[in-house]
């Protein structure tokens, strides 16, 4: 009985930090994609400008098919 709840709170552990490191992650990513598009301005550098805007509209198609392709899922499910 003492081995399940040892178990219990050792996965409950992990899966705290993983979400601690998770958030970590994001948090560092946001950073350094904001720094890069200070950058980006500061310098007046076009062509990361217009990587961004592609990526920013790649982003959104990617997004919307995402959407269109769940909602079709779930009509076949049902």
């Amino acid at each position: 009985m003492h081995a399940c709840y040892l178990i219990l709170l050792v996965l409950n552990l992990i899966l705290f930090y993983a979400g601690k490191l998770t958030e970590e992650r994001d948090l560092w990513s946001s950073a350094a994609y904001t720094l890069s598009l200070k950058v980006t301005d500061k310098h007046s550098l076009n062509t990361a400008k217009k990587l961004h805007l592609c990526e920013k509209a790649w982003a959104k198609l990617s997004r919307h098919f995402a959407i269109f392709l769940s909602e079709k899922d779930s009509i076949q499910v049902c």
